[in-house]
């Protein structure tokens, strides 16, 4: 079974992450409305600084305020006047759907989109509202009208969104919103989706592509290291099934280059180390204290820093590590005679300090707070 690498966002219930979605797409069309039209006029017959008729201004006070169905009542009540329909009824539905109604805000935007014209915004949220009452096929064709008429808009978010709704589709309409441009961290949680996809079908070639494209398009921040690290193991992995096992080896040297202080480079070591690859003991060392792997580090190290303690110029750091691993063992007395080891053979050296510091944190462990401070 391939490890597949899961997200935060994967891990939220998918109704819940509809509805979220629900609100945010209506924020962001109300957002590409505000400088154009009244927040939501649909082919409005009012100048743009003209105020509002009483009716439309109260329904949506009322929507902006939350208090949806008194927006509701407000918009039915203007249905009747000619010249307010139109924004009566694109109201309406957008009264429906904070409602969670989403059949009759679906009546309500096919009614504006017959009576008023198509428009952008009709279709995307008549597609969410079919979407959301479980017509996926009508709300393909109202994302893909909305791809037409405005192109460059929200495309990622549509593509998405149809992907959701044609399943058998999906790795295409999911590569479209991948491309389509998106803020780093969207893009991300698309990408990984179509890995997870890919390799369930067994294209990891595919899955591959998908990974390169997450680690080189700088998609995960600084912040983001186990993530970084888990792609990149991932992506060596699918290099040792597709029988290139060089660059395999070759992902999994960065992973413990750049990333030794996460899960993943502790993988990539015993992965390296199995198929019998050079990893300098310094590294090697380094990664298992940081994974709190500590007996293989004492079985080492204390026989290599027995025979040579002052050869390796990396010893000062060799001995430090050791020393923490003899605590992460709660060998207390053994740990604090190896950094004063540490203070003795290096005086001049910063590990001396660092030793000194962490013969404090041992007493501290140890629970000898008097020496904890004398240290």
């Amino acid at each position: 079974m391939p490890h597949i690498i899961r997200s935060s966002e994967e891990l939220v219930p998918v109704a819940l992450r509809l509805r979220a979605s629900t609100f945010i797409l209506i924020g962001t069309l109300i957002f590409l409305s505000v400088t154009t039209t009244p927040i939501y006029a649909q082919q409005s017959p009012f100048a743009p600084d003209a105020p509002r008729p009483a009716p439309l201004d109260a329904a949506d006070q009322a929507l902006w305020n939350g208090d949806y169905q008194a927006a509701l009542t407000q918009y039915n009540s203007a249905l009747n006047t000619p010249e307010l329909a139109c924004d009566a009824l694109f109201g309406t539905g957008i009264s429906y759907t904070r409602l969670d109604r989403y059949a009759e805000a679906a009546a309500a935007f096919t009614q504006h989109i017959d009576g008023c014209g198509a428009s952008f915004r009709a279709h995307v949220l008549r597609g969410n509202a079919r979407q959301n009452s479980g017509d996926g096929a009508g709300a393909q064709t109202d994302y893909e009208a909305a791809l037409v008429l405005m192109p460059g808009v929200i495309d990622s978010y549509l593509y998405e969104r149809i992907a959701a709704v044609n399943p058998d589709a999906s790795v295409l309409y999911l590569r479209l919103a991948a491309e389509a441009g998106r803020e780093p961290q969207g893009e991300y949680v698309l990408r990984n989706e179509l890995t997870q996809i890919y390799r369930i079908i067994g294209r990891t070639d595919e899955a591959l592509v998908q990974y390169d494209a997450i680690l080189n398009d700088g998609l995960l921040s600084d912040e983001q290291k186990n993530d970084q690290a888990a792609v990149a193991v991932a992506a060596a992995n699918i290099e040792v099934g597709l029988g290139r096992p060089d660059a395999a080896y070759a992902r999994m040297q960065q992973v413990i280059a750049n990333f030794p202080e996460t899960p993943a480079a502790f993988d990539a070591l015993v992965d390296l180390i199995t198929a019998d690859q050079a990893v300098d003991l310094l590294t090697r060392m380094r990664i298992n204290v940081r994974n709190e792997n500590y007996r293989p580090v004492v079985a080492v190290l204390e026989d290599y820093l027995s025979n040579t303690p002052t050869a390796d110029a990396n010893a000062p750091e060799l001995f430090l590590l050791l020393g923490r691993s003899q605590r992460g063992q709660s060998d207390v007395a053994t740990a604090l005679a190896t950094f004063q080891q540490v203070r003795d053979l290096f005086p001049a050296d910063p590990s001396a300090s660092l030793a000194a510091l962490e013969q404090a944190d041992t007493y501290a462990f140890a629970g000898d707070s008097a020496n904890a401070m004398a240290a």
